[in-house]
């Protein structure tokens, strides 16, 4: 029998099919608890972030923002924590939480007194809780007391009990001066200045010094003291080389350049003439340091009996620098007498009747007695006119009692209305010139 044919075994060409692994299936879907549980994970995730970067903002906020929409006076009253004093300043512009949190993370704040405190509106919070820690109080001032250039420690005293400002503590300072000075300078400015002293002319910084309630006025003077002294040792270096004065006996200096001028840019002229005559032995003949000695508060017209008594401050019969300063003298004199002006000037004189106009500077008693000649001159055509405007005053009186409808005006003189006190120290000037001049012949003729 014929075999059945056995169809052709496929060859290893043809495709098989294949089994699909694992890895090629569809995964299988996450139960929905899973789900829930990730989406929530990645919401709280989120939530922190933003909790974190929000957290951050609101701290750096604390740390370092101004408290620039809270100006004025804060009050924190008995029992206020220091949470609620948080809470009023930043007015809600930071979450409470994040005050409870920083808060707690500076425990050193918590203890904060009472008081007014000032918002200035340039401090952060932090910086104002440390002021309520450290009780740094709004104190309230009087008004202020000024320091008047030129003005002598004897005005100064008046002006202290007029005022009612000495305290307790204060009249113990005010006599023991020279204690008072040291406290206030300390050792390294007392040793600057040469020592202490027992008499403070001249040694208070002119200024405007604020007064304040819970502080004796002894600060206010301690407060010019030093201040002087600071200025003095800060400005020591620009001293001219062949000035060879202490600091005391530049303040002597600067005490005459300020009652001999009121313009700033004759002040170094005038320290010059005052060097200049030390220098060549000369007296300083100046008026300022005889009415010291007439009196420290005297401010009136000098006689010839004033001039010729003999005092430790007249400068026509004693050499030298009075003894100590004639008044507290400005900055401007300060710096003129450490910087006097490079001049070989010895003598001058008012240009005119008002000290407003100057002086007249020169260097040789030719060209001073033709300076004092114009000087006079002036003067008198001064009075000339004012005694004219006195007598149309005069006659425009009679005629207005005469005529009572009609206004007649006195007129005026030329050369204006000069100050009572402009035209006192002019005539003063013009006595001290003649003195000046007689002085000077006769050392000549010896």
């Amino acid at each position: 029998m014929k075999k059945e044919s056995q169809p052709a075994a496929k060859t290893s060409d043809e495709p098989q099919p294949q089994e699909a692994s694992p890895q090629d299936q569809p995964p299988a879907k996450r139960p929905l608890w899973q789900r829930l549980v990730l989406i929530l994970l990645t919401l709280v995730l989120l939530l922190a972030a933003a909790l974190g970067g929000a957290g951050y903002y609101f701290y750096q906020k604390l740390e370092h923002e101004p408290l620039s929409e809270s100006i004025g006076v804060f009050e924190l009253k008995k029992g206020a924590t220091a949470l609620s004093a948080s809470r009023a300043l930043v007015n809600g512009r930071v979450p409470e939480l994040m005050l409870h949190l920083y808060l707690r993370e500076h425990p050193e704040y918590n203890a904060v007194q009472a008081g007014e405190y000032l918002v200035d509106g340039k401090k952060t919070l932090p910086e104002l809780l440390q002021d309520m820690v450290e009780g740094k109080i709004l104190e309230r001032s009087h008004p202020t007391f000024t320091v008047v250039e030129g003005s002598t420690w004897p005005e100064i005293e008046q002006k202290i009990y007029r005022q009612s400002l000495a305290d307790d503590m204060t009249r113990s300072a005010l006599e023991t001066p020279r204690r008072l000075h040291e406290q206030a300078l300390g050792p390294e400015l007392v040793k600057f200045m040469g020592g202490s002293s027992a008499n403070l002319e001249g040694l208070l910084l002119p200024a405007t010094y604020p007064v304040f309630d819970k502080k004796p006025f002894k600060a206010v003077l301690s407060h010019a003291l030093r201040d002087m002294a600071l200025f003095l040792r800060e400005h020591w270096e620009l001293k001219h080389s062949e000035v060879e004065l202490s600091p005391y006996e530049i303040l002597k200096v600067a005490s005459i350049v300020e009652r001999e001028t009121l313009l700033d840019e004759e002040r170094p002229l005038v320290a010059a003439v005052i060097y200049n005559r030390l220098k060549q032995g000369m007296r300083l003949q100046v008026d300022p340091t005889v009415m010291y000695g007439v009196s420290p508060t005297f401010r009136g017209r000098l006689t010839k009996d004033m001039l010729q008594k003999d005092t430790p401050y007249n400068s026509y019969t004693r050499d030298g620098l009075p003894p100590t300063p004639i008044g507290m003298p400005s900055k401007a004199s300060i710096l003129a007498a450490l910087q006097p002006a490079d001049s070989t000037v010895i003598f001058f004189v008012a240009k005119d009747i008002s000290p407003q106009d100057g002086h007249v500077f020169t260097s040789t008693l030719k060209e001073h007695n033709q300076a004092v000649a114009e000087y006079r001159k002036r003067v008198r055509e001064y009075n000339k006119q004012a005694s004219g405007s006195k007598s149309d005053k005069t006659e425009a009186d009679k005629a207005g009692k005469s005529k009572s409808d009609s206004q007649v005006k006195p007129k005026a003189p030329k050369s204006g209305n000069a100050k009572a006190a402009g035209s006192q120290k002019s005539k003063d000037a013009a006595t001290k010139n003649t003195k000046n001049s007689r002085n000077s012949k006769a050392k000549k003729a010896e």
